[in-house]
């Protein structure tokens, strides 16, 4: 089983209500992102914050508050427009009155998704794991336990999909489990395979396919598969550069839940609050062929945030988050 393994820094916060949002801002640089457009970078004086700037390849924006430089300045920021700050303390930057926009956002099997822009590498990605309703509004450190944190931000954590699998409803942890093994990888069920009777096809929900052609139907982006038009289920790599060399996390900035997992042994939800994870659409090619994912923990700011890339079994249940095609 492979394992790469990031050490990371802790970014801020966002709190947002229907009238305004707030960065609850801490010492140091900070990777964030906006939640609607800022018109009036003023909002960012008389606070903590040093100064603001955007980086894509070497373009550089800038907007100082104690410090000055020379580049273009920052007038505004866009709705999920990636931004990064250094400040010299801890404080809140309220951005006021806020209004909904006009657009109704990326409607994809009941659900409603927004594109956020990644100040790390300037992919676009959907705004929340698939299937979850809300946007995370805090951090698992910012509750004192994992039953706060979970009864808190649950609507944030999405679904559990089995690896290469298509939206049938096994995704749903209210649907049941089967010790079946799916004989087509085109399964409409919403039973969530568990491991038992699996004989030679441990860990795997299904027998017809070598898993080639269902990282194929993960790719898709005409909407087919998983993920809306003009989306996909992403890279190894494409997540990894979210995180390389970066001493501030994604976690944040991409509002990532410590969603946990769902077991492969008896569908049972595992490690909610401690830690989160994401598929991603590659093999690998190393270990048996396992399906990668990225698994990661951001509550123990103390150790900083601890972030690898696994291989593992396809019948593991765990969230999907989409990146727009280029």
């Amino acid at each position: 089983m492979k394992k790469k393994v990031m050490m990371l820094g802790m970014t801020a916060l966002l709190v947002n209500s229907a009238f305004a949002f707030e960065y609850n801002l801490v010492p140091g640089k900070q990777i964030l992102g906006a939640y609607d457009d800022i018109t009036d970078m003023s909002v960012f004086q008389k606070s903590c914050v040093d100064y603001v700037y955007t980086q894509i390849g070497n373009n550089i924006k800038f907007y100082g508050v104690r410090y000055s430089a020379d580049y273009p300045p920052i007038t505004e920021l866009s709705r999920g427009e990636g931004f990064i700050v250094m400040t010299s303390g801890s404080c809140n930057v309220t951005v006021p009155d806020v209004t909904v926009p006009d657009d109704t956002g990326i409607q994809f099997n009941g659900f409603t998704y927004h594109e956020v822009h990644s100040p790390i590498t300037n992919y676009t990605w959907l705004d929340k794991n698939l299937g979850a309703t809300k946007v995370c509004s805090k951090n698992r450190e910012q509750y004192q336990s994992n039953q706060d944190y979970i009864a808190a931000e649950k609507d944030c954590f999405g679904d559990y999909y089995q690896w290469g699998r298509d939206s049938s409803g096994h995704e749903k942890i209210i649907n049941g489990t089967t010790s079946e093994i799916e004989k087509n990888y085109k399964s409409t069920s919403n039973l969530f395979v568990t491991i038992a009777n699996q004989g030679e096809n441990y860990g795997d929900w299904t027998y017809t396919d070598n898993r080639a052609n269902r990282a194929v139907e993960w790719g898709k982006t005409d909407g087919t598969s998983i993920c809306p038009s003009g989306f996909r289920v992403p890279t190894e790599s494409e997540l990894s550069k979210e995180f390389r060399n970066m001493t501030m996390s994604s976690i944040s900035a991409l509002n990532l839940p410590n969603s946990g997992t769902r077991s492969i042994d008896d569908g049972a939800l595992y490690a909610a609050g401690i830690h989160g994870a994401l598929w991603t659409k590659d093999l690998d090619k190393d270990y048996k062929n396992y399906p990668l994912y990225l698994s990661f923990n951001n509550h123990f700011p103390n150790l900083g945030t601890n972030v690898n890339f696994t291989s593992t079994h396809a019948s593991k249940g765990m969230g999907v988050r989409c990146i727009k095609s280029n």
